[in-house]
């Protein structure tokens, strides 16, 4: 049976509205919050970031393949949270990274590890799959890609992709390019959608995933916010 198309499985998700956005600075300072203050730590976000991001993907395509493209932060560990719940319900995953996992970020070379002992191959080369997940660049973007990132961007052109949080290569506060750029048939933002991908031509559908962010933490910013996550912890934007 051939895959679904993205948007022919209907009512899997619920729809919600008039969701606020922040900015990139605001939603460091939601990190930090979570993290120092609430003790929330990074591991328990990204944990909850990945799975829900193996269940839309499995809830959207249906894939038997998956190709996981992870840079070296958090975005990264996030999609490797999310090719271990794909590999456990039983999704052929296969893994490439921007960089090698001695050089990643603590809590993304954990999950590195994690695979790599899980026998989830770790290729150089990645490979055509029924879906790509693209965790190469987050909210951190600092200037046009380059480099082995700019190149993975580029082998994601005209393949089905899905983003977490904001398509690699744009940048989720203004929605500017200023280099190469995924373009995403889905995107799941995290916590709160970011300013820059609401309506971007980059984004595709635009999916919200719960990583257990208070509501209180956002009324520093003057947001009064009734949580979108009561009908589930994975809403579609509308």
């Amino acid at each position: 049976m051939a895959n679904p198309a993205v948007g022919t499985i209907e009512h899997v998700f619920p729809v919600v509205h008039d969701v606020p956005a922040i900015t990139t600075d605001q939603m460091i300072e939601v990190d930090r919050v979570m993290i120092e203050e609430l003790g929330i730590d990074l591991p328990r976000m990204m944990e909850n970031a990945g799975r829900s991001l193996a269940t839309l993907v499995i809830g959207l395509f249906e894939p038997r393949t998956v190709q996981v493209l992870a840079g070296s932060g958090g975005n990264g560990g996030g999609v490797l949270v999310a090719a271990r719940h794909l590999s456990n319900r039983g999704v052929d995953v296969s893994v490439t990274t921007s960089t090698e996992v001695t050089r990643m970020s603590q809590v993304a070379g954990q999950q590195a590890r994690i695979l790599d002992r899980m026998g989830v191959e770790m290729v150089d080369q990645p490979r055509a799959a029924d879906v790509i997940i693209d965790g190469l660049i987050g909210y951190s973007l600092a200037g046009a890609p380059r480099g082995r990132a700019l190149e993975l961007i580029q082998w994601c052109e005209a393949r089905t992709v899905i983003s977490l949080d904001v398509p690699s290569g744009v940048d989720s506060e203004t929605g500017e390019s200023p280099g190469r750029a995924v373009s995403a048939a889905v995107t799941m933002t995290l916590a709160l959608p970011k300013t820059g991908i609401f309506g971007h031509p980059n984004t595709g559908r635009l999916f919200l995933a719960d990583i257990s962010v208070p509501p209180l933490v956002y009324s520093a910013f003057g947001i009064d916010l009734e949580s979108p996550f009561r009908s589930g912890a994975i809403v579609e934007l509308g």
